[in-house]
């Protein structure tokens, strides 16, 4: 089964797992992702990451070929944000800013669009 999760074992390594999670990720199956998440194994914050663009391409490419979002895109979306907050909590001395949220507001066709450019 391409979903199941291999169980840790002695001969399991943590960076093995971490590679098997983001494969899932880039292949966007959240069914695979939740499982690895369930069995402890977080996101890090790379891995987060590239979900996050895993899901945005997801739905460029949806949106360019004219066919509904997968499933799977709010379930990692769940999981992006999940992982985007522990990590928050965990590095709570880090300042970060979000710069989507500092663009100036424009109210033209062009402005919104240049909003949504990633």
């Amino acid at each position: 089964d391409h979903n199941s999760v291999p169980q840790l074992s002695d001969t399991k390594q943590d960076e093995e797992l971490q590679e098997e999670l983001c494969a899932a990720v880039y292949k966007l199956n959240a069914t695979k992702v939740s499982q690895f998440l369930e069995r402890g194994i977080p996101m890090d914050e790379a891995t987060t990451n590239a979900a996050f663009w895993a899901v945005v391409k997801a739905v460029d490419t949806a949106e360019a070929q004219d066919k509904p979002l997968s499933a799977d895109v709010p379930r990692m979306l769940h999981h992006i944000f999940d992982a985007d907050l522990r990590h928050l909590l965990t590095n709570r001395e880090q300042l970060r800013t979000n710069v989507t949220c500092m663009q100036p507001a424009t109210e033209d066709t062009e402005g919104s669009a240049r909003r949504m450019n990633y």
